[in-house]
């Protein structure tokens, strides 16, 4: 294609330098890019491959989201008296360590975050015992390729998933009893592809394309070490022509061999006045870095996450990075880990009869993650100063009582010591009646 817009040197001296500089720039661009930005496209494996796989950010964001989650502890819990009560001899208590023969459970729960934040959909497979007193059970939970599951439209809005489609080198159906579902809310109800989670890239499509070009864009910068451009002859005297096809071969052998002859800092001497046009703008200009910067920013508000957490020093909100970090526990590791855990006991308890008795469920236990400590020690002052016996602080701390009668007293005074010891009488006092006293003389 020539993008040579002018068809004779008069039209071509006819228009000014910065004219000409804007329509070359602008002609270098349709050509490029053909005028029309490239927004990834919206599916699960788009969002793999331009977002989590292709994307630095994204890609940070999500695995520091895994690295702090896994402080938290799984846990397997009963309800007794309103009280959590974990369980250690159980079945259900080999689902906290291992999964299936081939992974353990924190690769699991790697794997699930992934997917769900990445395409806002994460797919778990159980082969099931069938009958007898088990029946509904299952030894084994599987991860599924999440962006190869196709839903199966139901007979009914009420009933809308009638089964999944796993497509892969060959296609394999699973009722819905199989599989468990693991989504963001959707609000596209009723339009294709409702029954999905969104991603949550979904609305942060144009900022993860322009960022994915940006990094393209930097890259060809660096390969070309320049925006690409137009040598030209500057001539002022008009009988003076351009140079022909022979001079022009003879200026591009000058610069070959001085590319090869020398590195930078070395001039090259042209024989002739020479005029250079720019096709292309520099990073700098197209403020590369500011873009990707503020794309960070986004992405970060988009997982809940603090941007300071990520060298963003422009932008600090916290005082400390413990405060970023508490907040990124508060407003999207703890939500995350805490739907899993709620996924978890749904898939594998609430829909097995043979545990509705036994008031189970999974949860987290987050007392070992140090950023969430300062919340707890305002917490434990509060109810001291609320005269809450030290048997009750331990149990709402998640901690085990102390068999002790005094652990069950509120602890008052300047030492704080168990009520009845404090007002404990240090010599029994003598019983009287109404006998021992002299109403008249007052004794």
């Amino acid at each position: 294609m020539n993008i040579w817009p002018f068809t004779s040197k008069k039209s071509y001296d006819q228009v000014d330098n910065p004219l000409k500089n804007t329509l070359l720039k602008a002609i270098y661009s349709m050509q490029m890019h053909s005028g029309v930005a490239q927004v990834m496209d919206d599916n699960p494996t788009a969002y793999i491959k331009q977002g989590y796989s292709g994307n630095s950010d994204v890609y940070s964001i999500i695995n520091r989201i895994i690295r702090m989650s896994s402080q938290a502890r799984l846990a397997l819990y009963t309800l007794e008296n309103g009280k959590w009560i974990e369980v250690t001899d159980h079945e259900l208590v080999k689902f906290i360590k291992q999964v299936n023969p081939t992974m353990k459970t924190s690769d699991f729960i790697q794997g699930h975050l992934i997917y769900k934040l990445s395409i806002g959909n994460s797919y778990w497979y159980k082969p099931l015992i069938e009958s007898g007193v088990n029946k509904g059970k299952t030894n084994e939970v599987w991860l599924m390729p999440s962006n190869n599951v196709e839903i199966l439209a139901g007979k009914s809005w009420m009933n809308p998933v009638g089964g999944y489609r796993l497509v892969t080198n060959s296609t394999i159906e699973f009722n819905d009893k199989e599989v468990y579902h693991a989504k963001f809310f959707n609000p596209l109800f009723g339009e294709y592809g409702s029954l999905y989670g969104q991603s949550p890239l979904k609305a942060a499509a144009e900022t993860v394309s322009k960022q994915n070009q940006a990094e393209i864009t930097e890259l060809k910068q660096f390969e070309n070490q320049s925006p690409p451009y137009l040598l030209y002859r500057d001539v002022q005297d008009a009988i003076m022509g351009g140079l022909n096809s022979q001079q022009r071969e003879e200026v591009q052998d000058l610069f070959k061999d001085y590319n090869k002859k020398y590195k930078s800092g070395h001039p090259l001497v042209l024989p002739d006045k020479f005029g250079m046009l720019n096709l292309g703008i520099s990073p700098a200009d197209l403020k590369i870095l500011e873009s990707s910067q503020e794309g960070r920013r986004i992405l970060c508000n988009i997982y809940g996450i603090p941007s300071e957490l990520f060298n963003d020093k422009s932008s600090a909100t916290y005082n400390n990075v413990s405060e970023a970090k508490k907040d990124a526990w508060n407003n999207c590791i703890k939500p995350n880990l805490n739907d899993f855990a709620d996924d978890m006991t749904s898939f594998l308890i609430s829909s097995v009869p043979a545990y509705a008795n036994e008031n189970l469920f999974f949860a987290f236990d987050y007392s070992d993650v140090g950023e969430l400590q300062g919340d707890r020690a305002v917490q434990v002052q509060w109810m001291r100063q609320a005269y809450w016996t030290p048997n009750q602080i331990l149990e709402a701390t998640g901690q085990l009582p102390v068999d002790n009668p005094y652990m069950n007293e509120p602890w008052m005074g300047m030492g704080e010591s168990p009520l009845s010891v404090l007002t404990a009488p240090t010599e029994p006092l003598p019983i009287k009646d109404f006998g021992d006293y002299d109403i008249l003389n007052r004794k």
